[in-house]
């Protein structure tokens, strides 16, 4: 087909095919060779990151056609969204209990076959609604002129009611599935057929689907804000200090949850590291939790320079502040954050992991040239704590390791 003429030539776009599948969050990839850090469907590998952050159409070959196909069902390419967005979220809560069912299914080298392509194919189809969302609001959004008198048409009424509906059910998405530090325990196991072919278990596809969303309602209200240049107010929810929900706020609020959620699971894996295996210990389970952290610092340093919004590290400091506070004392964040054994341990391994990521660019490369933003200040006041108890040497290990970043 011919290019689109939302294609830029500078992001290198493969047009091979009319339809490319959309990113999503995936470690089902070879990594024999050692240098491979990403898959190449992720959000970084792909360019997805780049293209938000350039404010470029987020998918330039794919729903060009004048229908598409979403939940089984046909759609007006231009309206389905305007016309049906509370049917359409419906249809998306709806294949999510259909992943959720699939868990109670015993889950055997007889059935994985099955289960593998029911689950990816529930996966897939919510994925690429959620991308529909965000071409849509990118190519066909109108913003409207609030000031006009003139008459308008009924679906400029809707279409100008649209934004304060995504507000409205995207915050209800995230209160439908609750958090990743909530998800029962999950097997990240794999099998593999006599075709070498990877098959993953239904509750793989639900873990990578929730980090999907969770990354996808941020990229969302992200490109909301940069179409309309207006807060948008939702008319359903209020947030906890009793105000009108906002585009603005539940971004926020949803950022916090998440880097709570992250911080939790980090907690999870650092109460099994043993001091002499510190700094060779991870935080992340897999590849797609550590993708989510560079998305992250990515958009909330990319924001940070352009509005008021906080960068990545004010995020994350602030919450590890709050592991050092007394319960009573605490400014409790959205998502409660469990209670380390070691704080301060706990700060200087996750600040000097998580300050390795930003070796990494837009595209999830590694780039040692690349400038990390200054966390002096943190580490600064964890070197007076450090200082006035006894530390261990793997600590100082970490003092040192993360001084030099």
């Amino acid at each position: 087909s011919a290019a689109s003429t939302f294609l830029t030539d500078s992001l290198e776009l493969e047009l091979g095919t009319e339809w490319c599948k959309p990113p999503c969050f995936s470690c089902a990839f070879d990594d024999r060779g050692g240098g491979k850090h990403f898959s190449g469907e992720s959000y970084l590998s792909s360019g997805a990151l780049k293209r938000l952050i350039l404010n470029l159409d987020p998918l330039p070959t794919n729903f060009e056609e004048d229908t598409v196909e979403i939940f089984g069902i046909q759609w007006v390419t231009e309206t389905a969204l305007v016309n049906s967005s509370r049917v359409l979220f419906h249809l998306f809560r709806q294949q999510l209990y259909n992943l959720e069912t699939l868990l109670q299914a015993s889950c055997d080298f007889g059935k994985i076959s099955t289960l593998h392509c029911k689950a990816d194919s529930i996966r897939q189809q919510c994925v690429t609604f959620l991308h529909y969302i965000k071409v849509f609001i990118f190519r066909y959004l109108k913003v409207q002129n609030a000031e006009s008198h003139v008459p308008v048409h009924p679906y400029e009424a809707l279409e100008a009611q649209l934004p304060s509906v995504l507000v409205d059910e995207l915050q209800g998405l995230l209160l439908y599935i609750g958090h990743l530090s909530e998800l029962p325990s999950i097997n990240l196991g794999v099998f593999v057929n006599q075709n070498q072919i990877k098959l993953f278990p239904p509750s793989w596809h639900l873990l990578h689907l929730h980090l999907d969303i969770h990354w996808l309602v941020l990229e969302i209200l992200h490109m909301l804000g940069e179409k309309l240049k207006q807060v948008v107010y939702s008319h359903q929810f209020v947030n906890l200090a009793g105000d009108n929900l906002t585009n603005v706020s539940l971004f926020e609020e949803h950022c916090e949850n998440l880097l709570c959620d992250l911080i939790s699971l980090s907690l999870n894996r650092y109460d099994k590291v043993r001091p002499s295996e510190a700094l060779i210990s991870h935080h992340c389970p897999c590849a797609c939790i550590k993708e989510l952290w560079v998305l992250l610092i990515h958009l909330l340093d990319h924001r940070s320079k352009w509005s008021l919004s906080e960068s990545f590290w004010n995020w994350l400091n602030k919450l590890l502040k709050t592991l050092f506070e007394k319960s009573s004392d605490r400014r409790r964040p959205s998502v409660p954050i469990i209670q380390p054994r070691d704080p301060l341990g706990f700060s200087w391994w996750i600040i000097t992991h998580v300050a390795s990521f930003y070796q990494f660019d837009r595209h999830g490369a590694p780039d040692e040239r690349r400038q990390m933003e200054s966390n002096w200040n943190f580490a600064e006041e964890l070197l007076k704590k450090s200082i006035s108890v006894q530390i261990t040497k793997s600590e100082l290990s970490l003092c040192k390791l993360c001084t030099q970043h």
